[in-house]
């Protein structure tokens, strides 16, 4: 597992996930989850949004589809969405040309792309 964030190249490598949603268990498969196990997986999923914001990743689609429960583990899934909190300039002449990945400005929320500000 692991990250590249550095423009042009940005990945995100994750391993293989076996397990089910958190949407499956809840809503398909009718599953009650105990109090404690409730409390721990709204701190494992607390856990891995902290780790993502402290590498600048906004995943900015957290929801129960895109959660898996894994061996008692939660494990946060589908990164096509995110996006790098600094945007970098481009290198053109004039050195203010603010460099978006290919692709992605076309499925940003219009609140998203009015927030755009070069760091």
């Amino acid at each position: 597992m692991g990250a590249c964030m550095k423009p042009p190249r940005l990945a995100i490598v994750t391993s293989l996930c076996k397990g089910m949603t958190l949407f499956t268990h809840i809503h398909l498969r009718k599953d009650k989850f105990t109090n404690n196990k409730s409390v721990i997986v709204a701190q494992q999923i607390s856990q891995g949004m902290g780790y993502l914001h402290a590498r600048g990743i906004v995943h900015k689609d957290l929801k129960t589809k895109n959660i898996f429960l894994e061996n008692g583990k939660v494990v946060i899934t589908d990164f096509g969405l995110f996006s790098v909190t600094k945007l970098c300039f481009g290198n053109n002449a004039r050195g203010d040309s603010l460099g978006i990945p290919p692709g992605w400005l076309c499925y940003l929320a219009p609140e998203v792309v009015r927030a755009l500000r070069p760091h």
